[in-house]
This record gives C-alpha cells, sequence and structure tokens, in this order.
C-alpha cells in the first residue's frame, strides 16, 4: 500500500512548497487578481489579553501588545461596519460628516472580481455598537484608467483600473483622498485628489464645495525626489507643517524619504538626510525588520497633528515642543497562507527637518480581536499550557487570529481638521480579513502610552 514512487512524493512536496511560495509573492504585490478569504470568525472568542510577550531579534527587546478600547461601544470592544457585506468591502476610512453631526463618511474598497477596482461610499450612523450605512453603498466617481509600464509577474496590472488602497482623511484645509493606480511613470503610483467635492450629493453645505481646496482638484499623481520609483508605489502618506504648507513622506524604512509637495504633484528635493538624528534613533526604536525572518515595515495610515496635553488643561498651549506629527506604520510577517500586522505609532517633528521624535514599543492589539472559527480548541489548549508561567499566560498566538491591519485615522470631532490633543477621540479604520470592515474610536492618548524617545530630536 506504500508503493508510490518516490518521484511522484517529491513532485508533490515540491508543488505545495511552490504554491506556498506564490501566496507570499502575490500578496506581497497587490494580492492576487481576484480574492475572497473563505474564513469564519468565532464571535465568542473576543481577547481578553492586555499584553502578548513576542520573541525578539537582532538583539532588539522583546515587544508586546498593548491592546486599546473603544470610549463608546458597550464591550469597549471594535465595531463593524455594515451595509458593504454584498461586496465583500475592506480598507475602510472614517470620517465625520462635514455637516451633519453624529454621521460618518465611509469609503472602503470594493472586492475585485473583474479586472475594475473601485472605492465605495456611504453615510453612517451608529445602531448599537454597529456603523451602519443609511442608504446603500455607491461608487466613488473616480476615473477609470489602464496602465502599460507593468512587467515581469507584475504585467497584469496594466488591466486592472481604477483607485484601490485609499485613504480618506482631513488635512488642515479640507479632507483628501490618496489611492493608488496606474501611473504616468512606473507600474502602479500614488494619487491624490480633493476628496469632498467627490461627495457632493451627501454635503448639505454645498456651496462650501466649489471653494474647498484650490489645488488638487483634480487627480494628481505624487512623485518620489529620487526619481528611482519602485515598480509598486505604496501606503504614502501626506503631512503638514505648522505653516500649513503639505509635504509627502514616502518611506520609513530601509531609509526615510519625505519631501515638500507641489500642486502639480512634483516634489522638492529629499528633506530626509537634514534629520541627522534619524539613522541612529530608528536602529534602537524600530522594532526588527529583516527579510530573512520574511518581516517588513509598511506606512499604515494618514498622518494627524497632536498636541501632547490635554485640550481640556487650561495651560495647555500648543507649541513647537510638544506638537508632533503623528502616523501608524505596521511590521508586516509573511507567513504561509497568512500574514500577521503589528501597528505602532511614530511621531516627528512639525518643523524642518522633521526628525523622529518618538516610536511606539508596544504594537496595538484592538480589543475584540478573535481567533477563527475551528481554531477554538488550538487557543485552549495554548493557554492551558502557558498557564502559571509567569507572564507567559497571558500570550495570545497570531497565527489562528483574524487578519486585522489599520488603514485610516481621523479626529472623531464634528468639524473636525488635521489638529488634536491627547484627550480628543481618534476613529480607526480596520480592515478584517480582506473581506469587512471595522473601526475603533479611541483615546488618542491611549495610542501614545509606550513612547520611546530620539536623542537630540
Amino acid at each position: 500500500m506504500f508503493s508510490r514512487s518516490p518521484a511522484i512524493i517529491t513532485s508533490a512536496l515540491a508543488a505545495f512548497f511552490v504554491l506556498g511560495y506564490f501566496v507570499i509573492i502575490l500578496r506581497e504585490d497587490g494580492r492576487w487578481p481576484f480574492t475572497s478569504s473563505n474564513h469564519r470568525l468565532s464571535a465568542s472568542h473576543d481577547s481578553k489579553h492586555n499584553a502578548v510577550t513576542q520573541g525578539s531579534s537582532a538583539g532588539k527587546s522583546i515587544s508586546t501588545y498593548r491592546e486599546i478600547f473603544s470610549v463608546s461601544t458597550s464591550q469597549k470592544r471594535y465595531f463593524e461596519i455594515k451595509g458593504f457585506e454584498a461586496y465583500n468591502a475592506s480598507n475602510p476610512s472614517i470620517l465625520p460628516h462635514p455637516s451633519r453631526n453624529g454621521s460618518y463618511i465611509v469609503v472602503t474598497q470594493r472586492e475585485r472580481k473583474t479586472f475594475d477596482t473601485y472605492q465605495m461610499v456611504c453615510e453612517a450612523v451608529f445602531q448599537s455598537d454597529v456603523l451602519e450605512c443609511t442608504a446603500p453603498p455607491v461608487n466613488l466617481n473616480m476615473s477609470q484608467v489602464h496602465g502599460s509600464k507593468c512587467d515581469g509577474r507584475a504585467k497584469w496590472h496594466n488591466f486592472v483600473t481604477g483607485p484601490h488602497d485609499a485613504r480618506v482623511f482631513q488635512g488642515p484645509d479640507g479632507s483628501y483622498i490618496v489611492y493608488g493606480s496606474a501611473s504616468d511613470y512606473t507600474c502602479l503610483g500614488q494619487w491624490i485628489q480633493a476628496f469632498r467635492p467627490l461627495i457632493e450629493v451627501y454635503d448639505d453645505d454645498k456651496a462650501s464645495v466649489a471653494s474647498t481646496h484650490p489645488g488638487f482638484t483634480n487627480a494628481t499623481e505624487m512623485r518620489r525626489p529620487d526619481r528611482i520609483a519602485s515598480p509598486m508605489e505604496k501606503n504614502w502618506f501626506t503631512f503638514w507643517d505648522r505653516e500649513g504648507q503639505i509635504y509627502v513622506h514616502h518611506d520609513l524604512v530601509p531609509k526615510r524619504v519625505f519631501a515638500r509637495l507641489i500642486a502639480d504633484g512634483s516634489v522638492g528635493k529629499d528633506l530626509a538626510p537634514f534629520a541627522t538624528t534619524d539613522a541612529m534613533c530608528l536602529d534602537q526604536v524600530l522594532p526588527p525588520c529583516t527579510r530573512e525572518h520574511q518581516v517588513a515595515i509598511h506606512q499604515a495610515t494618514n498622518s494627524l497633528s497632536i498636541t501632547l496635553c490635554k485640550r481640556s488643561d487650561e495651560k495647555c498651549w500648543p507649541s513647537d515642543d510638544n506638537t508632533f506629527v503623528m502616523a501608524i506604520f505596521q511590521q508586516k510577517y509573511s507567513q504561509p497562507f497568512n500574514l500577521v500586522y503589528r501597528p505602532y505609532a511614530v511621531l516627528f517633528r512639525q518643523s524642518a527637518p522633521f526628525s523622529i521624535y518618538a516610536v511606539s514599543q508596544r504594537s496595538f492589539w484592538v480589543h475584540g480581536h478573535r481567533v477563527l472559527s475551528g481554531e477554538e480548541d488550538f487557543l485552549d489548549n495554548f493557554k492551558n499550557k502557558t498557564s502559571g508561567k509567569g507572564n507567559r499566560k497571558r500570550e495570545l498566538p497570531e497565527s489562528p487570529a483574524e487578519f486585522h491591519f489599520l488603514t485610516s485615522m481621523n479626529w472623531n470631532l464634528p468639524g473636525a481638521s488635521y489638529h488634536g490633543y491627547i484627550d480628543d477621540v481618534i476613529i480607526l479604520g480596520l480592515g478584517i480579513e480582506d473581506e469587512r470592515s471595522g473601526g475603533i474610536d479611541v483615546l488618542a492618548g491611549d495610542l501614545l502610552q509606550d513612547l520611546a524617545y530620539c536623542t537630540g530630536a
């Protein structure tokens, strides 16, 4: 009964490992052309762990999770976004409605079933701890163009049209959308456009729409300062200095790259070399990032400006000493058939040379992060095996947990702009399993509890 040919067995094993390799590669380069996760979740296994100790690498100290809690939901867990289920929509951005208190504008990425990609939008309100569309979502009216500069294994992107992986956020002078689409210079580029004119149908104050954003009224491709474009440009974010000048932050690793953004999408020179304290600081405070362990660091969200004292404190006044640009990046682990994202906060100065000021040392664990259906026994066995072993009894394995990633953040205030304080609430967009959307509203200060500071910054 065991008379199988060794050659056949060897071929089968080789095919299995090749399949695992391509799953990792294709997800790294934009995932499969048409994907849908079939994971189902167990609603009865919420995370109750404040911190999860993880192994160290390359001499770095061990990292642990900081669990973050909702300030509004009854169980303090993240909330689901309902209304997009028929479209398996993910990558949400959640923006307080520009003219109606208690309402939100939600933008998600529709699952791609053809070569056309769409961002979907609806107006939503909270109903019993769920953010629910008040009417069926519609596609954002954005340009659908083909590319021509993709080659190799990314050549299929030439047939993909439309925006994807969008971030919608507030700047000092209004709301914007940044997204990926076919590039005029490389395979996939990063584009920016004024957002409010795209949602005029939801806007009561139509008179102010036309006067918003003297620049970026039309979709504008942003450029790199070093003229060396990656085939797949992803995850750039914009930020503003204290004078209201806009910049674009291209990379955090392997080295920072950022530059002033001009209205036509061109940029000034790379300003990162002038932040002379960054290299040594980031080497000390960033989580490990090594190719040999298939670990990468990706920029994740847009930026916000934050003053590190309370709005409620009459002695709190924004200054260069207490006000910084904040963004969230993610440490990405590529594993066969599984991805793990660990989000961290980074702060940098709001004036040139925009030096890194601090990086959080514990990644965020969103309260309510659940294990996948069918993995409950694994989790129970793990907890039984580790109970009574000091802090290890609080560990939670990542492999059976639902796939989470943070996509956007905005101040959860009526009429909010770019700036806030540590006692203000931030609403974070949460992608779940590449097919569902959620979010969590947290105190800004809760994201900044575990900072390591840069000497001399």
